[in-house]
């Protein structure tokens, strides 16, 4: 093992890590094109725009600019900032999500949420322009043992995230690593994996992004349903400060669920007064991997019903 091995095997999940590697590799040799389509002729650029991202990439006619992610997440303030530079001055954005950033955005989310102007830089297309490079010839020894060293880091990695739920440790990169698998079984269904950061602690989430838009007694409401951790809940969002305008949605609600879904599932009524309200659980316990299909039909169950469950709350109003 060299000393690049032994840097990168135990520096890999810092971000900085991969800021250093990625900057080097840009430096001195066609990383830049192979993996962000840009034929470097200017300096790569450190923390560019007063670090408003990590690395930037220049030819004469094009320019890149690159943010890396891993154990944070890229939020909707930092998006808005950097989607409108690119917007105003006509670049393009390279987005390496890695960690548990890499299972926070997929390429259609991160198309729609950059307005087409950001790519999705992963794992696979970072290792895949990195392999590209160990077989390009001519290169310099020193650039060649780097990037051996750190496609080797980044595969190790990545192996060790996707494999995450079969740990047994119930933290997040269990949950990010079983809501992944669940992902890819579940292809008929917009849906999205992130974390809460509620007062007691972080939750964990795998939400349909198809919400149902109602009006119950003149207030807004959207009825939506996800994963918290290892159960599914049935919420809703009520437009309403009053707390017993939500109760009184919150009851509707589970009548409507009661009557669409009970024969299919058990549900338990639970939930507290909140802006984001639980109305009822689905039983069953989404954390199991010997029940994954179950899962998957209970996951794929509820999301079918709910328009029926919106359709009946409507007609009850």
């Amino acid at each position: 093992m060299s000393g690049v091995d032994l840097l990168l095997g135990t520096a890999v999940d810092y971000e900085r890590t991969h800021q250093v590697a990625l900057y080097a590799l840009f430096e001195k040799s066609d990383l830049p094109d192979l993996l962000a389509g840009v034929r470097r002729t200017r300096p790569t650029e450190w923390e560019p725009e007063g670090q408003l991202f990590d690395l930037g990439l220049s030819s004469d006619t094009s320019r890149v600019l690159l943010e890396i992610k891993m154990w944070s997440s890229l939020t909707d303030q930092q998006l808005g900032r950097q989607v409108g530079f690119l917007k105003t001055h006509g670049h393009r954005g390279g987005y390496v999500l890695l960690g548990t950033a890499w299972f926070e955005f997929d390429d259609a989310m991160l198309g729609e949420r950059t307005e087409g102007l950001g790519a999705r830089l992963g794992y696979e297309q970072v290792i895949d322009a990195l392999n590209r490079l160990l077989v390009a010839p001519g290169q310099l020894p020193d650039v060649y043992e780097l990037a051996l060293a750190y496609r080797n880091a980044l595969d190790s990695q990545f192996t060790k995230l996707k494999n995450a739920a079969h740990s047994g440790q119930k933290d997040r990169l269990f949950y990010y690593s079983l809501f992944w698998l669940l992902k890819q079984k579940l292809k008929e269904f917009k849906t999205a994996i992130y974390t809460v950061n509620n007062p007691g602690g972080p939750v964990y989430i795998l939400n349909n992004q198809s919400w149902e838009s109602l009006d119950l007694d003149g207030v807004a409401t959207e009825l939506y349903y996800e994963v918290v951790n290892d159960r599914l809940c049935i919420k809703f969002h009520a437009g309403s400060e009053d707390a017993p305008t939500r109760l009184r949605i919150r009851d509707a609600v589970r009548r409507a669920a009661h009557a669409v879904l009970d024969g299919q599932f058990k549900l338990i009524d639970s939930g507290r007064l909140g802006a984001y309200m639980t109305a009822c659980q689905v039983e069953h316990d989404f954390s199991l991997l010997a029940d994954m299909d179950k899962s998957v039909a209970v996951f794929g169950g509820v999301g079918r019903s709910l328009a029926l469950i919106a359709d009946r709350l409507r007609s009850a109003g």
